[in-house]
Formats: C-alpha cells, structure tokens, sequence
C-alpha cells in the first residue's frame, strides 16, 4: 500500500527515469514523504518525546527517525506499523492522507 502511493506521488512530482530511479535533484521530495515526516514530528512532540526517547522506545535508530522526519528517508512497512501502534494512529493518518487521528 505505502509502496503504491509513493510511486504515484513520484510519478506526479517529476519524471520517472527509465531505470525507475529519481534523481534527487531534478524531482521534489514527494508530498507523502514530506506529509509523514511532519505529522512524525507533530506525534512525538505531542508527546514530548525526544528522538532519542521514540528510537529507544520502538528499537529504531534515532538518525531513522531524523532521517523519516526530514523526508530523507521513508520507513518500512514494520516501520510505520510500529510507528502507528506506538501513537494509536491510523497509517492513513500518519502518512497525511486523512486530518483526523481516528486513535485505536
């Protein structure tokens, strides 16, 4: 699923080049890797969690974390569900698709 919008955010963000690689300086950032990034942001500070704190908390990285909130990087699949369980979220609200939390 994550895999499929973010192809088609890159095909609508620039060209897609034969190989199907992007090239980083030709081609934006795609909108759901930079929707993720900030509500990643918004949710840890929400909590007034530290990168540090959410990485030790989920056993990531917290250069993963400021990778993911930066829109440098985008997380796996395992990623964003532990991501999402973590802050009670749906996936579609933690990649920006809908405004509302919908907490579980």
């Amino acid at each position: 699923m994550f895999a499929q919008m973010l192809q088609d955010a890159k095909l609508q963000s620039g060209p897609v080049y034969s190989s199907g690689l992007l090239k980083a300086k030709e081609v934006k950032i795609c909108r759901i890797t930079q929707n993720f990034g900030r509500r990643l942001v918004e949710l840890r500070e929400s909590q007034s969690l530290t990168q540090y704190q959410l990485s030790d908390k989920l056993g990531i990285k917290r250069s993963a974390i400021s990778h993911y909130e930066k829109a440098r990087r985008q997380p796996d699949f395992e990623t964003l569900v532990k991501l999402a369980d973590y802050f009670k979220v749906s996936l579609d609200y933690l990649l920006g698709r809908e405004e509302a939390t919908h907490e579980r």
